[in-house]
């Protein structure tokens, strides 16, 4: 066995395994970020729907449970 071939294949495996990594941290980032962009869409909907009148007398009905 070449030990020239093995440290570049293990550096090659190095470096897939860090670009696979920060390709994840990436993703998890982005759907981190989309969660609380949806978060906060739901609260600016629930917000208008609580303003309408059958929002409003929906939330009474829930509060009075």
């Amino acid at each position: 066995m070449d030990p020239t071939n093995d440290s570049f294949m293990e550096l090659i495996k190095i470096q897939q395994d860090a670009h696979r990594g920060a390709s994840l941290n990436a993703e998890l980032f982005t759907l981190q970020k989309m969660v609380m962009h949806l978060q906060s869409e739901i609260v600016r909907v629930q917000t208008l729907i609580d303003e309408t009148p059958v929002g409003k007398i929906m939330k009474q009905s829930k509060s009075e449970e």
